[in-house]
This record gives structure tokens, sequence and C-alpha cells, in this order.
């Protein structure tokens, strides 16, 4: 007997395999990071600096740790352009759908990649209706 959790899951994973399969890298936070000894992250340069003398490390994300998320997008691009031109959604604002399973893996984020495009967790919340819990609504800030 197939579950309506299972039947939701398997719409989503095809909804992800029409949008071409998306996924977007889930940066963890910084404690979870593999670090070399005396570098650190420095919140105001967005950047891996040596506690000394402030160098900053090359080719930080050889040291992030990671996850990557299947995702399917929440509104196509028109849809979205038109929010934004009416005042409705800010510019920069974009919203996917996650599997609800890899929600606390979103909420504890340091930062999301998605296309080349950086992003910070705006919120997590479960939905749409009738997704019965399976799904949860991603909404993200383009980093500047």
């Amino acid at each position: 007997m197939v579950t309506l959790a299972r039947r939701v899951r398997r719409v989503f994973l095809q909804a992800w395999r029409r949008y071409g399969r998306p996924v977007m890298a889930v940066i963890r936070p910084v404690n979870q990071w593999g670090l070399p000894p005396g570098y650190a992250y420095d919140e105001s340069l967005d950047a891996v600096i040596y506690g000394d003398t402030g160098d900053v490390l090359p080719n930080p994300e050889d040291y992030w740790a990671s996850d990557y998320i299947y995702i399917v997008p929440a509104r196509e691009a028109a849809d979205m352009r038109a929010l934004v031109a009416a005042g409705i959604v800010p510019e920069g604002i974009t919203e996917v759908f996650i599997l609800a399973d890899d929600a606390p893996t979103v909420r504890a984020a340091h930062a999301i990649e998605i296309d080349g495009q950086w992003y910070d967790v705006i919120s997590v919340d479960h939905a749409p209706a009738g997704t019965g819990g399976v799904w949860a609504r991603v909404q993200l800030r383009r980093r500047s």
C-alpha cells in the first residue's frame, strides 16, 4: 500500500526531474568547516582569514562543509518578475520547494548557492497545503 507521504514525495521527484534536476548547495554553519589551524571566518569581510596577519585564505570552498539538496522552483521566472515589478515581492527574493526532511539542514545554513548565485535563508515553512508535510517552501534573499 502506497501512503500519502510516499505519493507526495513521488510527485516532488517528478517535478524535480521536469525542471531539469536542479539542486542547491547548502553551506553548513562555520563551526562545521574544516579550516586550517590559525584561520577563522570573519563575518564582516565574509572571508576566511589568518588570525595574526589577516591574510585571506584562497579557495575557502575547499574547506566548507556542504550538502546538495533537490529543489523545485516555487514560481516560474516570469511570474516572479511580475511580482517584483508589482512590489509584492522584493527584488532579490526567490522561493523554492524542498523535501521537508531537508528543512533542518536549510534552516541551519550559513549560505545557499543556486546556479552561481549566493543567498541567505529568510524562512523555511511546511507548504504547500495538501502535501502532507512532505514538502517545505524556502524563501531566499540574494546576497549583494
